[in-house]
């Protein structure tokens, strides 16, 4: 997120989707995860095989506005807005 916001023009936009509640009821994801995650913190699923798409993410919105996104305006919050990818749509603005 540093780098995005280091290149991008001020008062650029990033559109961007994660993984969100929508998703939080995934069958390979414990109880225990889905607990943690409604606490605010991020899921990181089969973290040993970062960097294949056999690993994945899961970000609660208070974790995106908080910690993610930090630095930019959260303009836009659609839960499940990426309906083709089950994802949590947000647009940032530095």
């Amino acid at each position: 997120m540093k780098e995005l916001g280091r290149v991008l023009k001020p008062g650029g936009y990033i559109y961007m989707t994660t993984h969100g509640k929508s998703r939080i009821n995934a069958p390979h994801l414990t109880e225990i995860d889905r607990e943690n995650f409604m606490k605010g913190n991020v899921i990181v699923y089969n973290d040993v095989m970062k960097g294949t798409n056999l690993c994945g993410t899961y970000h609660p919105e208070s974790y995106v506005r908080n910690i993610l996104a930090k630095d930019f305006i959260v303009v836009d919050f659609v839960p499940d807005g990426a309906k083709d990818a089950g994802q949590d749509a947000y647009l940032l603005k530095k």
